[in-house]
C-alpha cells in the first residue's frame, strides 16, 4: 500500500494520533487515571508522536501486516504503568476491545463507500485515490468517536463504577484471539476480488464475529459467575467451620464451669459437715488442700 508525499502525507499521518487518542481514552475510561497529573500531557504527546512514527514505519516496511497495532499495545501499557490504574491484563483487554471498536467503525465506513461507489471500483480504487481514502479515514475516525462517546454516556448514565472490576487472563486471551482472527478476515477480504458478493461476505463475517463475541462473552461471564459462586460457598463454609469451632469451645467452657460449680458445691457441703462436728483441724487441713 503506497503512502503519500508532501502535504498529503502530513494530512494522512494526522489521522493516526487522533485514532490513538480515542483508543487511549477508551482504555482509561475503564481503568481510571492515577492521581499523578504532572507530566501526563507531555507523556500523552510523546505517546501520540511515537505511535505516529511507528504507523508510518510499518506502512513502509510491512504495509500488509499491522504490526503497529501490537506495538501500540506496548505503548499503552507503558503509558498505563505510570498514569493509569488497573492491572496489565485489564488494560490489555480493554485495548483489544477498543481495536474491535476501530474495526467496526472502519467496517461501517467501508460499507458506506462500497455502497456509494460503483462495485467495480472496490478497495484498490479507494486506496489509490487520496481524496476518497482521506474521506474514508476521516469517516472511520468520526464513527469511532461517535461510538465511543455514546458508549461513555450510556455507561455513565448507569452510574456503575467499572474501574473496580478486574479482568481474568481468559478474557484477555479471548479478546486477543478475536482481534487476531478479525484481522485475518479483514486482510483476506482486502485481497480478494471486489464485488457485491464480496461486500455481502464481509457483512456475513462481521455478523458471525458479533455472534462469536457474544457467545464467548456469555461463556466467560458464566465462568466468572461460577467462580464468584464458588468463592461465596467457600466463605460460607469457612464461616460455618469457625462457628462450629466457637460453639465447641463455648460448650467446653460451659462444661468446665459446670464441673467447677459441682466441685464448689461438694466442698461447701463437706466444710459445713466439718463445722457442725466442730472438727476445725480437719477443716483447716481441707482448706489448705483446696488452696494447694
Amino acid at each position: 500500500m503506497a503512502e503519500f508525499d508532501g502535504i498529503r502525507a502530513v494530512l494522512w499521518d494526522l489521522i493516526n494520533p487522533i485514532e490513538a487518542y480515542i483508543i487511549l481514552r477508551f482504555v482509561a475510561f475503564h481503568v481510571g487515571y492515577k492521581d499523578r497529573v504532572w507530566g501526563r500531557k507531555i507523556a500523552l504527546a510523546t505517546y501520540l508522536i511515537v505511535w505516529d512514527i511507528i504507523v508510518v514505519v510499518n506502512g513502509f516496511v510491512l504495509p500488509d501486516i499491522p504490526i503497529d497495532m501490537f506495538i501500540n499495545a506496548v505503548l499503552v501499557l507503558i503509558y498505563g504503568h505510570f498514569y493509569l490504574k488497573g492491572t496489565v491484563s485489564k488494560k490489555l483487554f480493554w485495548y483489544m476491545i477498543s481495536v474491535l471498536v476501530v474495526v467496526v467503525s472502519d467496517s461501517i465506513a467501508g460499507v458506506f463507500f462500497f455502497l456509494t461507489l460503483r462495485s467495480s471500483y472496490g478497495f484498490d480504487y479507494l486506496m489509490k485515490n487520496f481524496e476518497l481514502r482521506m474521506l474514508f479515514a476521516l469517516l472511520g475516525v468520526m464513527i469511532l468517536f461517535v461510538i465511543t462517546e455514546l458508549y461513555f454516556r450510556i455507561r455513565r448514565s448507569k452510574d456503575i463504577n467499572y474501574t473496580n472490576k478486574d479482568v481474568s487472563p481468559k478474557m484477555v486471551f479471548a479478546a486477543v484471539m478475536i482481534v487476531f482472527t478479525v484481522m485475518v478476515i479483514v486482510y483476506s477480504f482486502m485481497t480478494v476480488e471486489k464485488s457485491i458478493a464480496g461486500l455481502v461476505r464481509m457483512l456475513a463475517y462481521i455478523l458471525i464475529y458479533i455472534v462469536l463475541l457474544y457467545l464467548i462473552g456469555n461463556y466467560l461471564h458464566n465462568i466468572k459467575e461460577k467462580t464468584a459462586l464458588k468463592q461465596e460457598l467457600e466463605l460460607i463454609r469457612e464461616s460455618e467451620e469457625k462457628r462450629t469451632v466457637h460453639y465447641e469451645e463455648g460448650d467446653a467452657i460451659l462444661t468446665k464451669a459446670r464441673e467447677l460449680r459441682h466441685d464448689e458445691k461438694h466442698h461447701l457441703i463437706y466444710l459445713e459437715m466439718l463445722n457442725e462436728k466442730e472438727n476445725y483441724g480437719e477443716m483447716l487441713c481441707y482448706l489448705k488442700q483446696i488452696k494447694g
